[in-house]
């Protein structure tokens, strides 16, 4: 029998994008100035975000929860493991009043968080993997269509794109998001295979 705690503890547990049927979302010109402008448009769908999560395992993840930090965000780093961090503050919370959540972790720590999500009625609204390339860089890969605008934004970012995704993150249009799918691994330390995601409340 499948527990909570042993879903946390299995961090190996994950994702893979290619069950997300994502594809190609922008080919001409017209197309990607109508993502760019979707950023900032749409706000009334867009979820208050009230945490962000990010793993201290990974320096872009770090990055990104400073930055939200420094715009005045509450966030809540770890270490890999969420079991503490679900059983005394996400589990009370959501049991309660569920709250948008976002955050920038593994592809095993969202899987994970997806899950409990559901007993909750809560969905993933919002997500971008950030696979790190074997020449360094990184692909952007947006889960859904919204999510396009922001993996086209932080492709313009370039090396500064942890701290583009956690001024991007909070004002991403709402979608919904498929479920995860199995993966891999999610890499190493120094090339590890990131999730930025949120989430909120089912809408009715």
């Amino acid at each position: 029998m499948i527990t909570r705690r042993g879903l946390l503890q299995s961090g190996t547990a994950a994702l893979s994008v290619s069950a997300l049927g994502v594809g190609s979302f922008a080919s001409r010109a017209g197309e990607i100035e109508s993502m760019e402008a979707s950023v900032t448009r749409g706000r009334a769908r867009t979820p208050r975000i009230q945490t962000i999560l990010y793993d201290r395992r990974f320096s872009q993840s770090t990055t990104f929860g400073l930055e939200a930090a420094r715009d005045g965000l509450t966030t809540r780093p770890f270490d890999g493991d969420l079991t503490a961090l679900w059983y005394h503050e996400l589990y009370p919370q959501w049991r309660e009043r569920p709250a948008p959540l976002a955050g920038m972790t593994s592809q095993g720590a969202i899987f994970c968080l997806e899950r409990l999500a559901w007993d909750a009625g809560m969905r993933v609204t919002f997500r971008v993997d950030h696979k790190v390339l074997e020449d360094g860089s990184v692909e952007h890969i947006p889960g859904s269509n919204a999510a396009a605008a922001v993996a086209l934004a932080l492709r313009k970012a370039g090396a500064q794109w942890a701290r583009e995704t956690a001024r991007l993150l909070t004002r991403a249009t709402a979608e919904v998001v498929p479920p995860s799918g199995p993966h891999h691994d999610d890499g190493s330390p120094t090339m590890p295979w990131l999730v930025s995601w949120v989430i909120a409340p089912r809408q009715a």
